[in-house]
This record gives C-alpha cells, structure tokens and sequence, in this order.
C-alpha cells in the first residue's frame, strides 16, 4: 500500500515537471526561434528557400537600399510536383516565381542572382553560398520567422569570416502564441525537431 501511494505520488510529481517544461518550452520558443537582427546594411540579401513570400522582404530590403543584390536559393523540387509538371500542369519553383515577383516589384534582373541547383537544406544553402560568393563580408539572410534562430547559426558556423544578419520575413506569420494556429504549430514543432537535430551533429 505504501509503495503503491508512493509509486503515485511521484507518477504524478513526474506529470507535473513535464506538464511545467512543456509550457515553459511553449512560451519561451517564439523568443528563441524568431529572433532578428537589427537592419544594417550588408553586401547581399540572401533569401533562403521556401515560402515564396520570403522573395518580398528580400525585394524590400533592396528597395529600402540595405544591399546591391538579392541572391535567390534554388532548393530541391519535390517528385510530386514535377510529375504535375510532366503532365502539363506548371508549379510555381521558388526561384521562378522569385525572380518574377522580383520583376513585378521594380527589382532589376542584373540585381538579382540565383544560387544552388536543387539544394537540399539550410547547410548546402551556406555551403554554396560560401563557395559562389567568397568576396561577401556580409549577408542581410532572410528566410521565416520560425527559422532565423537556425538558419543564422548555421551561416555562422559555414561562413565564420561574414557577418550574417538574420532577417524575419515581414510576410509570414508567427506569433508568440503559435499553438491555438495548426500551420505555426507545424512549424514550431518540425523547427525544434530540426534544431535538434543540428545542435546533435547534424550537418547534411
């Protein structure tokens, strides 16, 4: 009887600790995830693959005179997308539609570059960029709010001697209380599983 009220006790001292660090975990993530750098000038915007509205901050920041060029990612094309492609049916690539949306904000063509060919994470994205682009002393990085906490880190570690800049893009949303929304819940959670996963080893 004593070990059975005991063995409870702490079953549900247990439940308790998690249930704190889970809320905990809830409330201090956006602050960790979303966490830009203050604008400043720099030698390129790099916009990261992905949501295409990433291409509209990067076409700000060009406007707003912060960098002389915008170099757009070429991530990997998805299977799925490419056979609707075979069959006639076209899929908005985000470096296409990117540099279209470029044209349609009055951004030059010779102002904006693509690098990459079917990258495949945040790691080649820096990788290439470093190798492309050896001249750049600094990078106005914009990708989404849920991302700029990794993807500023691992600029840091691949290009240790630029100054990296993390920008928000000012188009997606992610709010300090992202759980009552399912897509910033997916976000949340698949970004903390990958930040993980770097801070563990991975470099892929």
């Amino acid at each position: 009887m004593h070990c059975f009220k005991r063995c409870t006790l702490a079953l549900l001292a247990a439940c308790l600790i998690v249930a704190i660090a889970v809320v905990v975990w809830a409330r201090s993530l956006h602050g960790l995830l979303a966490s830009p750098d203050p604008l400043r000038k720099a030698d390129a915007i790099v916009v990261l693959g992905g949501d295409v509205s990433r291409v509209i901050t990067g076409a700000d920041l060009y406007r707003e005179g912060l960098a002389p060029r915008v170099l757009l990612s070429y991530p990997r094309r998805e299977e799925r997308f490419e056979e609707l492609e075979r069959e006639g049916i076209a899929y908005p690539w985000f470096e296409v539609a990117g540099k279209e949306l470029m044209r349609l904000r009055g951004i030059p063509d010779e102002a904006v570059g693509v690098f990459g060919d079917r990258l495949t994470s945040t790691v080649a994205e820096a990788r290439t960029i470093g190798e492309r682009y050896p001249q750049l002393k600094s990078i106005l990085l914009v990708t989404s709010p849920y991302h700029v906490y990794r993807a500023r880190m691992i600029f840091r570690e691949q290009l240790p001697g630029v100054e990296i800049i993390g920008v928000s893009a000012r188009h997606e949303k992610f709010d300090p209380d992202w759980w009552h929304d399912p897509e910033m819940m997916r976000h949340a959670i698949m970004e903390s599983l990958k930040l993980a996963f770097y801070l563990a080893g991975g470099r892929r």
